[in-house]
């Protein structure tokens, strides 16, 4: 399939297309201003345009993903809708995929990136071989954001923004903390808390919630949960378990988190 991406130089949208890429598609992609990360998709063989026209999708185009950042008057865009040319958001591409694993999706307001390259390199040294999407670039995988593996799970960064993390589909979610952030879109603590516990809710019965027990609204959240919760905390006694080379109750925490 040819897959073109609008607005490809960020963080999560180029590890999606680099997804793509070695799961055998043919990717181009554009973004308003040249960068690092431009340059090194380019080299990685994908068609990658600097600042956006309608001219930059291919008579081939059979998919358009773009950002939920791109505004709708973007002439890509445009130029997809009078051609119907199916489109799809990051998060809805990443979602369908998520579907084909047992996904482990890391939400919370703070930790989120540390925690999900945590558990990418403790499955990674377990040998489980899994995919991974995270909003970060790690050495451990190859100095990029994203991993493509050949084992049954999948471990993502899920972002509640706009509750784009409702997308998803995981089969275990790990809770970092809860902290009333994106006012521009929610409306109050409220509104915020009930984000979470709808994306708690894709939860198979079967599944884990792995929640900050230290943290009051991620226990409010919690308690609607209909699968089994595991709390860590920094009481735990697993604490003593962990030898870790980097210093802060945040990063000890999220360690917790991914050893949980």
């Amino acid at each position: 399939m040819n897959v073109h991406f609008i607005g490809i130089g960020g963080i999560g949208m180029s590890a999606l297309a680099r997804l793509y890429m070695e799961r055998g598609n043919v990717v181009t992609g554009s973004d308003a201003t040249d960068s690092y990360m431009l340059q090194a998709l380019n080299d990685e063989g994908m068609g990658v345009f600097i600042g956006h026209s309608s001219m930059h999708l291919d008579s081939d185009v059979q998919l358009v993903i773009y950002s939920e950042a791109i505004p709708v008057d973007n002439p890509e865009l445009v130029e997809a809708r009078e051609r119907s040319i199916p489109m799809k958001t990051y998060f809805q591409a990443l979602g369908e995929i998520t579907s084909e694993f047992r996904t482990i999706a890391v939400a919370g307001t703070h930790g989120k990136t540390t925690t999900t390259g945590l558990i990418a390199r403790l499955l990674m040294d377990s040998y489980r071989d899994p995919t991974v999407v995270i909003g970060s670039m790690m050495k451990e995988l190859d100095g990029k954001n994203m991993r493509m593996g050949g084992g049954e799970l999948m471990v993502v960064e899920a972002c509640e923004y706009r509750r784009s993390f409702l997308q998803l589909n995981p089969e275990i979610i790990v809770l970092t903390n809860i902290e009333l952030d994106h006012l521009d879109y929610y409306e109050d603590l409220d509104d915020y808390l009930d984000a979470f516990r709808d994306f708690v809710s894709k939860l198979p019965e079967d599944g884990y919630l792995i929640a900050n027990g230290d943290d009051e609204n991620v226990r409010k959240v919690a308690e609607s949960a209909m699968c089994e919760v595991l709390y860590f905390s920094m009481d735990s006694e697993d604490l003593d378990k962990l030898n870790l080379s980097i210093h802060g109750d945040h990063n000890r925490m999220n360690a917790l988190a991914a050893f949980v």
